[in-house]
């Protein structure tokens, strides 16, 4: 299938709450659910994208499937690639600006139409972009010194230490190594 031809038939999103393992512990709060929006990209070829998008508010969730129901007429009958999608909607929110919940709706849709070219070109994304799958992804930002590892991606998920942001002790080591570094 030519990756060049898809075209948008419809977006679907919806948010779900997902139950986190360990909360999240933030200055305002405790999260103890990940909300979650689910965006699906359907195409004329038979091919759906798919992508999601953690909005750690539920209220934010509801504000950007709003806007994906809102927008989705827009791409509809249009291409699916990501860059034809960004300015149809980029133009769209030219008046009220593309931040916020905007910028993450834009940001879930460009992930939803790279896996929808990726599926149609049979390969992993990591292949249609021209390199090849490794087994261990290291952070080279900020995390790097203080996770001391890189993380397994495997299995499909990042799995740091278990000790990894649990009690005062390594937490305040964690800061010592990130000021050092």
């Amino acid at each position: 299938m030519s990756v060049e031809a898809l075209t948008v038939r419809a977006v679907d999103a919806r948010l779900i709450r997902v139950p986190m393992r360990r909360p999240l512990h933030t200055s305002a709060a405790r999260v103890t659910h990940a909300p979650l929006v689910l965006l699906d990209l359907h195409t004329d070829q038979g091919v759906t994208g798919r992508a999601y998008l953690f909005c750690y508010l539920e209220a934010l969730g509801r504000a950007v499937v709003g806007l994906a129901r809102d927008t989705a007429p827009l791409l509809v009958g249009r291409s699916g690639q990501p860059g034809a999608v960004r300015r149809t909607l980029t133009s769209a929110f030219r008046l009220a600006g593309v931040g916020g919940p905007t910028a993450m709706l834009l940001s879930g849709l460009d992930m939803a139409c790279w896996d929808a070219l990726a599926l149609a070109a049979e390969l992993p994304l990591v292949r249609l972009l021209g390199a090849e799958p490794r087994p261990w992804l290291e952070y080279v930002d900020w995390a790097n010194p203080i996770l001391r590892e890189p993380l397994d991606v495997s299995t499909g998920t990042a799995t740091p230490s278990e000790r990894a942001g649990v009690g005062l002790e390594w937490d305040e080591d964690a800061v010592a190594r990130y000021r050092a570094a």
